[in-house]
């Protein structure tokens, strides 16, 4: 039974980390950043990160700009590794809405970010995978 509730959390773990980084990372990834240019009336409020057991860095940047929903939109990236002390600017493709604003950062880390989030939501997954497996084999016996 403790193995059916390990891998219930960490379903509930792997669906979190999808519903979170999911979205913002599928939007860049569609997008060619050669061609964004800075989004007029977005302004970084602030951009940190934090590193977890040395390898995990979880980033989060608030923008802010009267064309945004709601004034303010906030986005997080998950990679691999120790980002730079880069600067972070807002960005968008020419031509588009208020709702398709990304930052410099996240399309610099793309390649990182998917590769990071394809990693640890598998990892996940596997071990969700397995206490759901092991529960319900034990279950049998």
């Amino acid at each position: 039974m403790k193995q059916i509730a390990a891998g219930l959390f960490f379903g509930a773990l792997c669906a979190f980390l999808i519903y979170l980084l999911g979205p913002p990372l599928m939007s860049d990834f569609g997008r060619d950043a050669k061609s964004l240019v800075p989004a007029r009336g977005v302004a970084v409020d602030e951009a940190k990160c934090k590193t977890y057991v040395f390898v995990v860095a979880f980033c989060n940047v608030k923008l802010t700009g009267r064309q945004l929903a709601g004034g303010s939109q906030r986005i997080e990236y998950l990679m691999l590794g120790r980002p730079g002390g880069e600067s972070v600017r807002a960005m968008q493709s020419p031509g588009s809405g208020p709702a398709s604003v990304t930052t410099s950062f996240g399309m610099s880390h793309l390649t990182n970010r998917l590769v990071s989030f394809l990693v640890l939501t598998g990892l996940i997954g596997a071990m969700a995978l397995a206490g759901l497996w092991s529960g319900i084999k034990s279950l049998r016996d």
